[in-house]
């Protein structure tokens, strides 16, 4: 099986990968995640960017690429970059000859047709109205973390690539961008950041991410590739650890227990078979008297004799049990 299906899924968001794309760095990388393509992989634009070297006034050096990432991701050769302009921007050259040369047209690539094309809006994850916050990630001794706040979790990450800029023996056009899996070694540190691209495509997540800028230093960009289920797990327990921390102070509160039902209920869109998260749900709604919508939720729970005696003993479904949806669902236990 591919590692991509044809099928596009879910993109979040179509953005540029900004890799240290600032005037001081010497060199940088930009991606953009234009497509999937026919063969189930993502085509990026990519455009790297340096200072002209040896150059008497201010000049600047742009290398335009397509890079494909193929559904094969087993080795380096996942990727495959075909140059396809350069531009030189020189304060030395008249205003028109600069604008001639950073607008550009280009043809489609012929070995990577785009099958379907990304469209989003660069939202928070997850975009919950009474939630100050969404998911972060850094890179900590060698592993993937998801930051929720100040939660933090581990992901368990498929692949991670160095992205940089070529300026020697990378292949005909020497010059450019590259992206090189790197080995246990080369996997540097980087602190908590939003990703610049997530792209969902079947059952894998593509993490794109910028490094902070550093003064006169070249610097690397990062992409990671995820499962999804193991990202969204981790997502999920996050949110489920913030409900509870949150539910001891505030559960009393009107926007607080808003606030909680937001967060164990994105919790469960993420894991919806997380059954300790389906049951603190339905006590939590049971809390707040919604009797029907806390019969909701144990009824997605397996119905046993088990859930019975727990239901029975829990005094956090004192204020339903005189409900007629609550007593007919315990009647409907065995």
């Amino acid at each position: 099986m591919p590692f991509f299906k044809s099928a596009l899924r879910t993109v979040l968001p179509a953005a540029l990968l900004s890799l240290a794309a600032v005037p001081e760095v010497s060199a940088a990388t930009l991606f953009s995640p234009l497509c999937q393509t026919n063969s189930g992989g993502v085509l990026f634009f990519a455009e790297s960017i340096r200072h002209c070297p040896n150059a008497e006034a201010a000049c600047r050096e742009r290398f335009w690429s397509y890079a494909a990432l193929q559904p094969s991701m087993a080795t380096n050769h996942a990727w495959k970059f075909s140059p396809i302009g350069t531009s030189r921007l020189d304060e030395s050259a008249s205003p028109a000859s600069n604008a001639k040369s950073a607008q550009q047209i280009f043809d489609a690539p012929k070995d990577a047709q785009c099958a379907a094309f990304f469209r989003s809006d660069k939202l928070p994850s997850p975009d919950l109205a009474d939630a100050e916050g969404w998911f972060r990630y850094s890179f900590e001794k060698g592993q993937l973390m998801v930051h929720w706040k100040t939660l933090k979790a581990v992901v368990q990450f498929e692949t991670r690539w160095n992205v940089d800029f070529c300026d020697k023996g990378c292949g005909a056009a020497g010059q450019g961008p590259r992206a090189v899996e790197a080995t246990k070694a080369q996997m540097t540190d980087f602190p908590e950041l939003s990703p610049a691209f997530d792209l969902r495509l079947n059952n894998v997540a593509i993490l794109g991410f910028p490094v902070p800028t550093i003064k006169n230093v070249a610097s690397t960009g990062n992409i990671i590739s995820v499962r999804i289920p193991a990202l969204k797990k981790a997502q999920a327990d996050l949110l489920y650890r913030d409900a509870l921390s949150f539910s001891k102070s505030a559960r009393d509160d009107l926007l607080g227990g808003a606030m909680i039902t937001g967060l164990l209920d994105a919790a469960l869109q993420l894991d919806p078979q997380n059954e300790g998260i389906r049951l603190d749900y339905a006590r939590h709604l049971a809390s707040q008297a919604a009797a029907s919508q806390a019969v909701r939720e144990l009824r997605e729970l397996p119905a046993t004799a088990d859930l019975k005696k727990k239901l029975t003993e829990d005094k956090a479904f004192d204020s339903i049990r005189s409900a007629a949806a609550f007593k007919a669902f315990m009647d409907s236990l065995k």
